[in-house]
């Protein structure tokens, strides 16, 4: 009667355990209070306006964004945002946003919320002659990967609200973006 070969220990299982091993070893790359971060990247912004009497239009808009922010502790951060981009009007659309960020630092992978005020410029208004400029307010959150301490590929999204024209305007923007942190 053969005898079963002993049971080995899959290779790859082997491999997981030194990764896992290796990781633990790491320098984690927390954020923490007092150091600031510069956001650069792309953006998409999606916007709904209705004209008086007309049924919603959405008009896309590509353009970038730079956002700066500041680690009052381990968890919150205050910060601005500018964006600018067109639309394919093509129309010009901006928005500068001042926001609160509360972090959840799990070492590599942080994921945030946020919420802010803001100005929402447009200079194709549907409906309107002129340039409109509307009180903004945003919720939003991300996902940065954080490899090192002083670098970060974060993607994030926002609602944006039109408060001063509540009933004809809201917007969303998605960013792509490359973070430098600073001590």
């Amino acid at each position: 009667m053969p005898s079963n070969p002993p049971a080995r220990f899959p290779r790859a299982a082997l491999v997981a355990l030194a990764l896992l091993a290796a990781a633990s070893h790491t320098r984690p790359a927390r954020a923490e209070a007092e150091e600031s971060a510069l956001t650069l990247g792309p953006l998409f912004r999606g916007l709904s306006e209705t004209a008086p009497g007309a049924d919603a239009a959405f008009r896309p808009a590509f353009g970038l964004e730079a956002r700066y922010r500041y680690g009052l502790d381990d968890f919150f951060q205050v910060g601005l945002a500018l964006d600018l981009g067109l639309a394919p009007d093509p129309a010009f659309v901006g928005a500068l946003t001042a926001e609160i960020h509360y972090v959840i630092d799990i070492v590599t992978w942080v994921p945030y919320v946020s919420v802010g005020l803001g100005t929402l410029v447009r200079d194709a208004v549907p409906g309107a002659t002129a340039a409109r400029a509307d009180l903004l307010a945003t919720i939003g959150g991300g996902l940065e990967y954080r490899p090192a301490r002083d670098f970060a590929l974060d993607l994030h999204g926002r609602y944006e609200l039109a408060l001063t024209d509540f009933d004809r305007t809201s917007s969303f923007s998605v960013v792509l973006g490359y973070t430098l942190f600073f001590e």
